[in-house]
């Protein structure tokens, strides 16, 4: 669960939520999970998990950054899930994935090529037709087709 709360573009934490590296204990490492962990909370936190063997509750995951939002309830994460789906589903779905692709893309690529990159499928995006009535739909004040659930 750790490994894919670190891969996840959006994590909600329950306050009972526990989190830890068990691999060394038992003789073997978390290969397949490190990269990501390392990616999202950076390489000290992270050697002081494997080597410790150490859980850490949500807060401490929350302060750490694996995730951005912290409930208390079930009521609360189902509440905090709707706002965030609300949100999400009012994206315009190609530049959204495209959006992504660049966040992405930083933590692989030089500085230059990201800013390459990202001022080419600026262009890519704003030549479509939803770019001209994204804008018309914001200076209206009003929401665009592919807004899909209202908040």
């Amino acid at each position: 669960v750790f490994g894919l709360a670190c891969c996840s573009d959006v994590v909600i934490l329950h306050a009972s939520a526990r989190f830890g590296v068990p691999e060394p204990k038992v003789g073997f490492i978390p290969s397949q999970i490190v990269p990501f962990l390392v990616r999202r909370l950076g390489e000290g936190p992270v050697r002081d998990l494997a080597v410790t063997g150490r859980v850490i509750d949500a807060g401490e995951a929350h302060h750490l950054g694996v995730g951005r939002y912290l409930c208390a309830t079930a009521e609360e994460v189902e509440a905090t899930l709707d706002g965030l789906l609300d949100d999400i589903l009012k994206m315009e779905p190609e530049a959204l994935a495209v959006a992504k692709r660049l966040v992405l893309s930083c933590a692989t690529k030089e500085d230059r090529a990201v800013l390459d990159d990202a001022a080419e499928s600026l262009v890519g995006l704003l030549r479509r037709p939803q770019a001209a009535e994204g804008i018309r739909h914001f200076m209206a004040k009003t929401q665009p087709p592919w807004a899909k659930r209202q908040a």
